[in-house]
């Protein structure tokens, strides 16, 4: 292609050399007729244009005319235009007028349509082919007629007419218009073929070249190299496109947005597919809009059946818009050409449109998640087979942790349905979805059907969801009562239900203990088992209550992995359901002081939540991993947890529950001396319902402990005492739920109470499980306050062992500095490295958890090896960690560790 290329008309050398030999054949006196046709906006305009140019420059006069679809049923409008722009004498001007006007009579006679009016007399196309024949002899004539699908009927017979007439007259017909189906009466057609002087030009879309060629105008030859192909892809080479897509790109670089490899699309694009559009007859029009609603489900048959015609007539529409470069096979190119498509559509045309895809799409057996996608953006689903959708929709959406969209789904069908029993099924289902997605809409919604008739007409299944959301609204009374009304109902062998209001029960015995029913044993049987998900949470529920009350630690963390790795197997089906099992199972390994496993399981199922995007089971992992790390003496790390689970969930979802992380982030504030944030928690107002619940013993212990920091050791113990009373009355009295008795003895020691505390701790050491514990450190540290010297120091290294083993650096520091200001320390302590201060306290509790793990092990002789295989590390990083303790304690030597790790 040459370097001369006229703008715009990139592959069209053969084209125009062509009509410019019938430029200079008219000049010569010879007669032809040209169709310039191709598919919308391909360049039939550009040739008509450069062909006047040409013709004009060459000395033929040219007479043009445009047929706008708004005149399509005007008669001779498209032909009047040619006379009114001959420059005739105004007697020929005046017989042309004449034989116009006498020739649209008979097209405007009454019952008759455009497509089917009479002929137009014989003497009146004699009368305009005189007029023309005159106008020719003075010189040569070309006369261009564009967007030809639009001209009148009328006009067309005339013209047909014409050209009979004016075969030995020097004047060129050059017609250009799109060949979309139906584009143009097949009887003009028919008659052109039938003149010998006629010739047919088909434009096609541009080829790959062709793009690069006309983007190496617009744009430079480097960004056309560069852009060439993606400009191919998206516009299929409709020349209109490239050119939008090139003002596109000129944009997208000014504003530095332009990515590799794909060239943008922006406004320029969008108004020139709506163009396209546009510019189509109306039923290839109506097919790009159903194109554009039905995406990758589209077919031609689809289609058909969208627009109400025959595949075969579909498949003809879908050809013309993948000619014309929008669709590639059946649907749009790119998503912004459907956007804009659509975009355009009035709302209401636009959801009749969505729900008749949705209709065609469920007819054709398509997946329900793709027939609910188009009922949603329709906001309707009038009829029965809508509501199956959306409901088997929604129940796929929740399984695959899309609570929202679950939502969504179900809230049109609680819309839309008419049904009682029915609509309450949906908002019963609602309502257990929205629980994480939208705690606020889900609050609401179990007022409305808890306190409408609507729960009359509630599956018993649905029994167990209402009751978890009205105890989390801070009704556990009635909670229970429907429970217990379900359970009465349910037949025996409906093994299912029953198993689910069972495990409810045991759940809610868990966090309220004063829950009328706690059961005993898990039903089975046939013909309705109960299902996987449903043992796993009785499971799950009962080893929390056994522990909680008092049952084997060992056996019950033995049990509690076992529940976590049942869940873990299958995390794609993490619903709501088996996050309260693992929850409940790490919340077992918390209180059988398991604190590493619980954490190592806990950061797993995190790491999946977040990657799934699970905002509220997320939450949920969240606090159990602050109480963790609370437990662990990280206090900041603690309170930001809390803080995170918090904000990634609404206040209102947490209700009961939120005791919790507030607890732990008001107990963190204050270890951490944080006072002001202490102070806001504190003030925060608690339910008299939440006092009542197990979390309710988290926050009077938290509680307690700012008070005590604040100096007010009265309100203080009385918070303690009030935990010891409800914890003996619930049959939950386990210290390492809350160790009451270590928190009020701390407070007795500061009124001075120092026999009451004492008897408090001697009744705690006897009640804690064999081995090393924090609280155990914590309960020894604190006896040793009130015991003589020699016994003082004798529990103080007992608690340093304690806390060591426990990897606890704030409270091994505290040990150690009281430690050192004993004076009946010396002589037990092992020697010192040369240079060492005398007190260590401060410099051990400078260590993290993980170098002071590797330290003690370190001193007790293991080796690096030894110290990874245990710990589950590398050497290296244990060589790692042994560095920087030698730094903050400023040891030279492995030798020198146990003088500090071993007293």
């Amino acid at each position: 292609m040459g370097e001369d290329m006229i703008m715009g008309l990139a592959e069209r050398d053969d084209e125009l050399a062509l009509l410019r030999q019938r430029v200079r054949d008219c000049l010569r006196g010879a007669a032809s007729v040209v169709l310039v046709s191709g598919p919308v906006a391909c360049g039939t305009t550009t040739l008509l244009r450069e062909v006047s140019e040409f013709a004009a420059g060459e000395g033929l006069r040219v007479l043009t005319a445009h047929c706008p679809r708004a005149r399509r049923t005007s008669p001779l409008y498209a032909l009047g235009q040619i006379f009114e722009a001959a420059p005739l004498a105004p007697e020929w001007a005046a017989r042309a007028e004449a034989a116009l006007e006498a020739g649209r009579a008979p097209a405007r006679a009454p019952g008759e349509g455009a497509e089917e009016g009479d002929e137009v007399p014989t003497h009146i196309v004699d009368e305009l082919a005189a007029v023309l024949t005159e106008l020719a002899a003075a010189r040569p004539v070309l006369i261009t007629l564009d967007d030809l699908p639009y001209a009148d009927m009328t006009s067309l017979r005339v013209l047909l007419s014409l050209i009979d007439r004016l075969r030995s007259a020097p004047v060129m017909i050059v017609l250009g218009g799109s060949d979309t189906p139906g584009s143009t009466h097949r009887t003009f057609r028919a008659g052109l073929l039938r003149q010998p002087h006629y010739q047919r030009l088909a434009v096609a879309p541009l080829s790959p070249s062709g793009v690069r060629c006309m983007l190496g105008q617009l744009l430079g030859r480097p960004a056309a190299d560069r852009w060439y192909a993606s400009a191919h892809r998206v516009s299929g080479g409709n020349p209109l496109l490239v050119r939008a897509l090139a003002e596109d790109f000129q944009v997208a670089r000014k504003a530095s947005t332009a990515e590799d490899d794909v060239i943008p699309v922006g406004d320029a694009f969008r108004e020139a597919v709506l163009a396209c559009v546009r510019h189509a007859p109306p039923e290839v029009r109506t097919t790009a809009q159903a194109a554009a609603v039905l995406g990758e489900a589209g077919t031609p048959e689809r289609l058909g059946r969208m627009v109400g015609t025959s595949t075969e007539t579909a498949t003809r529409h879908v050809l013309a818009l993948h000619s014309a470069g929008l669709l590639a096979h059946v649907q749009f190119r790119h998503r912004e050409a459907a956007s804009a498509v659509l975009g355009e559509l009035p709302a209401e045309e636009h959801a009749r449109l969505q729900q008749t895809a949705a209709g065609v799409l469920y007819r054709s057996g398509e997946a329900t998640a793709t027939v609910a996608a188009h009922l949603l953006a329709a906001g309707r689903a009038p009829e029965a087979w809508a509501l199956t959708a959306l409901e088997e929709a929604a129940e796929e959406a929740a399984g695959q942790g899309s609570p929202h969209l679950a939502g969504r789904l179900l809230e049109l069908a609680y819309q839309e349905c008419r049904d009682d029993r029915q609509r309450a099924e949906f908002l019963a289902r609602l309502v257990s979805t929205q629980h994480w997605d939208n705690p606020t809409a889900a609050a609401r919604l179990m007022s409305q059907l808890v306190g409408s008739s609507f729960v009359e007409h509630v599956d018993t299944h649905r029994a167990p969801m209402i009751a978890h959301h009205l105890f989390w609204s801070g009704r556990p009374g009635e909670a229970a009562k429907v429970l217990m009304s379900v359970e009465r109902a349910v037949a025996p062998e409906d093994a299912r239900t029953l198993a689910q209001v069972r495990t409810a029960q045991l759940m809610l015995a868990t966090s309220w203990p004063a829950a009328p029913v706690v059961p005993a044993a898990f039903p089975t049987g046939t013909p309705a088992p109960p299902a996987s998900t449903d043992l796993i949470r009785f499971r799950s529920a009962s080893t929390l209550l056994a522990i909680l009350r008092g049952g084997s630690p060992d056996q019950a963390a033995r049990q509690a992995e076992e529940i976590l790795r049942g869940a873990w197997l299958d995390t794609s089906a993490l619903g709501t359901a088996t996050l309260d099992a693992a929850a409940n199972a790490l919340l077992v390994l918390v209180h059988a002081d398991r604190l590493g496993t619980a954490a190592s399981w806990c950061d797993r199922f995190l790491a999946h939540l977040a990657e799934r995007g699970d905002k509220g089971g997320e939450s949920l992992f969240t606090v159990v991993r602050a109480e963790i790390t609370l437990r662990q003496g990280d206090f900041p790390a603690a309170l930001d947890q809390a803080r995170t689970a918090l904000a990634q969930v609404a206040s209102q979802y947490w209700g009961m529950a939120a005791g919790l992380p507030l607890s732990i982030a008001l107990f963190a504030a204050t270890a951490m001396g944080d006072q002001a944030t202490a102070t806001a928690l504190a003030r925060k107002p608690m339910s008299d319902a939440l006092m009542e619940t197990r979390y309710g013993l988290h926050y009077l212990r938290a509680r307690g402990h700012f008070h005590l920091a604040n100096q007010r050791p009265a309100p203080a113990l009385e918070d303690f005492l009030a935990c010891g009373r409800r914890m003996t009355e619930w049959d939950m009295d386990l210290p390492t739920l809350v160790p009451w008795r270590a928190d009020a003895a701390e407070a007795q020691l500061a009124l001075g109470q120092r026999g009451e505390a004492a008897r408090l701790l001697d009744d705690q050491l006897k009640r804690l499980a064999p081995g090393a514990s924090r609280i155990r450190g914590t309960t020894l540290r604190l006896l040793a306050a009130v015991r003589g010297p020699e016994e003082r120091v004798e529990l103080l290294e007992q608690a340093a062992r304690a806390f060591r083993d426990c990897g606890d650096s704030r409270e091994l520091g505290k040990v150690m500095a009281a430690l050192n200001r004993s004076p009946a320390t010396a002589p037990r302590q092992a020697p010192r490295p040369a240079g060492a201060s005398g007190s260590n306290g401060g410099r051990v509790s400078g260590l993290t958890r993980a170098e002071l793990r590797v330290a003690e092990f370190a001193a007790r002789g293991c080796t690096n090896r030894e110290i990874a295989s245990r710990l589950g590390v590398t050497a290296s990083t244990v060589e790692q960690h042994l560095t920087k303790v030698f730094r903050k304690l400023k040891l030279s030597r492995r030798a020198e560790l146990p003088g500090w790790f071993c007293g």
